[in-house]
């Protein structure tokens, strides 16, 4: 297997690894929330449907590039399909996070199998996001650059 073979496979995998293994850790070492947890699950909510909104108002933004040459590109190059699941996969764990954590919210005390599955929501969470920003903002940047504006990032 080649460097850019793995090092695509870890682009499409890292942040189910990483949830993974920080919930295998929180298992092995009794991960439990804090108490009181209601504030801690009261802003995960938030955070959670935040990110959400954005990555939905993402969707919009990249939609709006289908007409241009960078996206030609990236289809080219058959990386529209990768992209697109990397947004549905980021969307769809913000959701579970925020919904997970709104059940939390109303338990009396969140058991540690909870607390796991918190953990490996909020890490996949953050790095799927983190994944797909990083990516959209490149796609951007790249649009500028195919129109001659100047590059301000």
């Amino acid at each position: 297997m080649n460097k850019d073979r793995l090092i695509g496979l870890w682009e499409g995998w890292y942040p189910e690894v990483i949830a993974v293994t920080s919930a295998l850790a929180g298992w092995y070492w009794h991960f439990l929330l804090p108490m009181p947890h209601n504030e801690l699950l009261g802003s995960s909510l938030t955070f959670g449907a935040i990110l959400t909104g954005f990555l939905a108002t993402s969707k919009a933004v990249l939609l709006s590039l289908r007409n241009t040459e960078v996206w030609q590109h990236l289809d080219a190059i058959e990386l529209t399909g990768q992209v697109i699941s990397y947004l549905s996969r980021a969307i769809g764990g913000a959701f579970l996070f925020s919904v997970w954590s709104l059940v939390g919210y109303f338990k009396a005390v969140p058991s540690h199998a909870y607390a796991v599955l918190w953990l490996i929501l909020a890490v996949y969470t953050g790095l799927a996001f983190w994944r797909f920003t990083r990516i959209l903002f490149l796609i951007i940047k790249s649009k500028r650059r195919s129109h001659n504006k100047p590059d301000d990032f």
